[in-house]
């Protein structure tokens, strides 16, 4: 299953298909969208898929914001008297 990138409204996505009148049905796992059942089952599979999306985003650092790298101290040398 492709991943959803964050922010897309899978739940909405659902609800406004089923008010079109437009079911989906995955042949090879048999859930469709006209059982309560497979309602639940394509809710969870969009949650989880945003939630893979947040995860990479998380792991790899490429959020929105800036990186601050702090930098070492400058080795100083004590003079010997």
């Amino acid at each position: 299953m492709p991943a959803v990138p964050p922010g897309v409204p899978g739940v909405h996505l659902g609800a406004e298909l089923r008010e079109r009148g437009i079911g989906l049905h995955v042949i090879e796992q048999s859930i469709g969208t006209c059982t309560m059942e497979g309602r639940a089952m394509f809710g969870m599979l969009f949650v989880l898929a945003e939630l893979q999306c947040e995860l990479i985003v998380a792991n790899t650092g490429t959020s929105t914001r800036p990186k601050t790298v702090p930098r070492r101290p400058k080795k100083t040398t004590v003079a010997k008297s």
